[in-house]
């Protein structure tokens, strides 16, 4: 969720878990720039991840709005309770994994962290 709430994510590693995973992709990390400069409104600045988040589980753009006004110190909190207080059937730990693994998302980073506490199969 903190990781996730950051507003701008530069390819960093986890705070505790140093750059155990490799290097990423410079490629890959530009076509996600690219994404994003798309996808971004009237704002000047990219779209923090936890966005990209909730538009990929369908949450209306109209509450990320209203989140965004809000400046809420966990919005990927909020995305996740949302989600799981409102998808039929809930979702799970392998959703989860699955879109943070996503290209949209491109964090294996936080992929790899949840399969150190979760059998994602």
């Amino acid at each position: 969720i903190k990781e996730l709430s950051k507003s701008g994510h530069n390819e960093r590693p986890l705070s505790r878990m140093s750059s155990a995973y490799g290097n990423n992709n410079n490629d890959s990390s530009s076509q996600q720039h690219h994404r994003r400069q798309k996808s971004k409104n009237t704002s000047s600045s990219e779209s923090p991840e936890w966005v990209e988040f909730a538009r990929l589980i369908g949450i209306d753009e109209s509450e990320i709005e209203h989140w965004l006004s809000q400046n809420l110190q966990y919005p990927a909190g909020r995305v996740i309770s949302a989600w799981c207080n409102y998808a039929t059937p809930p979702p799970t730990v392998s959703e989860l994994h699955s879109l943070v693994s996503s290209k949209e998302l491109n964090r294996p980073d936080l992929a790899r962290y949840i399969e150190t506490m979760y059998i994602t199969e």
